[in-house]
């Protein structure tokens, strides 16, 4: 653990640097102020207008397809922060979120690594992660943008999701699994990449159906999994707004798509989503691989339905 926070310690000390010469300035880039104007009038007003007349001139931008969910937690962090320090600006709070995003990002990176791996590759790999300069950029002090938020959301989505895929037991898992979908809908709700999460959890849900490794269990936590993450993606304005485009059919339509398909494998396999999956070493070692016969996949399985053979 010394060296878990001698690594997180040494990355806050790095993106740290640029505190003294943010005192006392605005914080100009594009992105950043844009969503620090939206988080102050959100903190101030509780609400904004229906169009941001700073872009897109003279006519304006309408907010409706617009991503408000880091204004928002910024607006809600300065609101808090002002019971304590009543004079407490916008842009002070902006300058250490990206600070607690990354120490809340190095958290969740080594339990993710140490989760897959062993702990001691999770420490090397958190040391490379704190020096990183792809990741410090993103996580630098000053850093108004989404970045922060983004890194936090995929990583504990990625973590959650590792957490429910091998979980001995079917209500452990179905926590973690929930869990993991209401994070990928906020991720989707934060970011319009969050297709890039999806593609990851589908594509190894339906590698584990194309090699016939899928159990009733993980196509149940599949589910939900499925569900809520879908739902509240949804709600985004960045996706109901463009149900055609690419990053909805890869961030909604992928997962959809998947839990159709995992139903019917489910159905088709064992008759219901409760049953194990099956193991080979289950069958005797005597059994050549010519008795034995193909592994039974879907199409293999809907044939012999729909011939009334055997399975």
């Amino acid at each position: 653990m010394a060296l878990v926070a001698g690594a997180i310690l040494l990355g806050v000390f790095i993106r740290a640097q640029p505190l003294p010469r943010l005192d006392g300035h605005r914080i100009l880039a594009a992105d950043g102020h844009r969503q620090l104007r939206q988080a102050e009038a959100i903190a101030g007003n509780s609400a904004l207008r229906a169009r941001d007349m700073l872009r897109s001139a003279p006519l304006g931008k309408p907010y409706a397809g617009q991503s408000l969910l880091h204004p928002r937690l910024l607006a809600v962090a300065l609101v808090v922060d002002r019971l304590a320090r009543p004079a407490l600006t916008i842009e002070r709070v902006a300058m250490y979120y990206p600070l607690v995003a990354y120490v809340a990002a190095a958290c969740l990176f080594v339990a993710l690594v140490a989760r897959l791996t062993d702990l001691p590759t999770g420490v090397l790999s958190l040391l490379a992660f704190s020096v990183s300069s792809s990741v410090a950029h993103r996580t630098m002090a000053g850093l108004a943008d989404r970045d922060g938020l983004v890194l936090v959301l995929f990583l504990a989505s990625l973590y959650a999701a590792a957490r429910w895929w091998d979980a001995p037991r079917f209500g452990r898992g179905i926590v973690w699994a929930v869990l993991c979908g209401v994070i990928t809908g906020l991720l989707g709700l934060a970011w319009v990449g969050a297709g890039l999460l999806s593609a990851i959890i589908c594509g190894a849900t339906a590698l584990h159906v194309l090699t016939n490794r899928l159990s009733g269990k993980q196509a149940r936590l599949y589910a939900a999994w499925c569900v809520p993450g879908v739902a509240i993606m949804a709600m985004s304005p960045t996706f109901h707004l463009a149900p055609s485009a690419s990053h909805t059919l890869l961030a909604i339509g992928a997962p959809v798509a998947v839990l159709l398909y995992v139903g019917i494998y489910a159905a088709l396999r064992y008759g219901r989503l409760g049953d194990a999956a099956p193991n080979a070493r289950a069958f005797p070692r005597t059994t050549s691989a010519s008795a034995a016969g193909p592994p039974r996949g879907p199409r293999s399985l809907w044939a012999a339905r729909c011939t009334g053979t055997s399975a």
